[in-house]
């Protein structure tokens, strides 16, 4: 189980650092691309480039969101319901998020595979890259909401508690 956890961590680290380098990409590569139109000089591939990176910044942003359970939600009655109907309610929440996410996975590969051969034509690369941001993306949250899931249902069935699964920091 710590194996799995050391490896959960090494991705979450690769997925932070991967989106902000994705980040200042895509802010770098939109100002460069104003500066040369006010030039008059026209960079045909940047904006091809700028939506790639964005795919992949999306959904990676969208797996960070996930994990920390920062997703947008409505809770104007919920909040009225014992902290156990909650929970319930936030489990079942993510069984539905789960099975919708790995719904749009599955067909992403799907598309991903039927694209191959189409190319974004001013980086002369296959349309499936932008495809594969849904799918790795789509993996991510899955893991996520799997990880979220057993943990609802462990605090439901009283087998742990929430503090059980706060990230522990040391001051030092």
């Amino acid at each position: 189980m710590k194996i799995l956890s050391s490896i959960y961590r090494w991705i979450v680290k690769i997925e932070e650092g991967l989106s902000k380098l994705l980040l200042i990409a895509i802010i770098i590569l939109c100002f460069v691309m104003a500066l040369a139109r006010y030039m008059n000089f026209t960079v045909t591939w940047s904006l091809d480039l700028v939506l790639l990176l964005f795919a992949w910044f999306a959904f990676l942003a969208c797996s960070q969101s996930t994990r920390r359970k920062a997703n947008l939600g409505v809770d104007i009655l919920t909040r009225h319901f014992s902290r156990k109907v909650q929970m319930c309610i936030d489990l079942f929440n993510r069984i539905l998020m789960l099975v919708f996410i790995v719904a749009m996975t599955y067909y992403g590969m799907y598309m991903a595979q039927l694209n191959w051969k189409t190319k974004i034509t001013t980086l002369n690369i296959s349309n499936s890259y932008i495809t594969l941001s849904l799918v790795l993306g789509g993996i991510l949250i899955s893991i996520s909401l799997i990880i979220q899931i057993v943990q609802d249902v462990l605090v439901i069935c009283e087998k742990a508690s929430m503090e059980d699964f706060t990230e522990r920091r040391d001051v030092s």
